[in-house]
């Protein structure tokens, strides 16, 4: 049986302050299993402040989505404070009960500019998560030079205990959407090495840097419904909706969101 959840950065942003004391107020707006925490780099500085208010509310965060810039962090050197917010994101997802974390192992605006360096490091992430009792999953992120899929291929192969996120918008925007389906990767399928998936939708081409965005279900120009099929029959788990929810101008497309979920969950029971 999968667990459908929606990411909490779908409707927590720079529009509305990132104020995580919104999230009770909104999490009962959509119908699914549990919440994706997403934690953002200016919560750091009250971290154990935030853990504590959303552990009281009761809410369910089985998966924490770690700051994004630890990857960038990694990428220019800055290791010590990479692996220290880290374990301050590890920390956050043990008290918080999350049993998996999702991690951008490089990410903007260095993206893969030094890949070995952030495949080098990814070791001590999976360690200090395991310690934590976290499964690390890292994923298919973005990139400008190579491909995030050959990357996870060889992220495999250093860590072997390694697991992955797939994300459907990231793998349009590298366009390896229909790489994920070939003989050459079922592996990650057939070993259970993708554990959990970002679904939402894309449209803009390979590469298209100013069409970025999380698209609902029916939005965007990804086959859907042919990636839906496939994970019938190749995956059970969790996957986590990051349609877009928030708008620039602070209105909220909760009907759309509830909308993409019915469609998940009709499309992959």
């Amino acid at each position: 049986m999968n667990r459908i959840f929606c990411s909490t950065g779908t409707f927590i942003g720079r529009p509305n302050g990132r104020d995580y004391r919104l999230i009770p107020e909104y999490a009962k707006r959509f119908d699914v299993d549990a919440f994706e925490l997403m934690l953002y780099s200016d919560w750091y500085g009250e971290l154990p402040t935030i853990v504590d208010f959303l552990k009281d509310t009761g809410i369910s965060f089985p998966v924490l989505h770690a700051e994004k810039s630890i990857g960038h962090l990694i990428t220019v050197g800055e290791e010590k404070t990479a692996m220290e917010n880290f374990r301050a994101n590890c920390n956050a997802a043990k008290k918080l009960g999350s049993e998996k974390m999702v991690l951008h192992l490089w990410n903007g605006p260095t993206l893969d500019e030094n890949i070995e360096r952030n495949l080098r490091a990814a070791k001590e992430f999976y360690r200090i998560a395991a310690g934590h009792g976290i499964e690390l999953t890292v994923e298919n992120v973005v990139v400008k030079l190579g491909s995030s899929l050959a990357y996870l291929t060889r992220l495999y192969e250093l860590c072997p205990e390694a697991h992955f996120t797939f994300d459907t918008k990231m793998a349009a925007f590298n366009a390896e959407m229909d790489a994920i389906y070939s003989p050459e990767y079922r592996w990650m399928w057939d070993e259970r090495v993708i554990s959990h998936l970002h679904i939402n939708n894309y449209a803009g081409g390979y590469m298209n840097w100013k069409s970025l965005r999380t698209l609902h279900i029916g939005k965007g120009e990804i086959d859907l419904d042919t990636f839906f099929g496939f994970i019938k029959q190749h995956y059970t788990g969790t996957m986590t909706l990051e349609c877009l929810v928030l708008n620039q101008d602070g209105t909220y497309l909760f009907e759309e969101m509830n909308e993409s979920i019915a469609i998940l969950r009709a499309k992959t029971e």
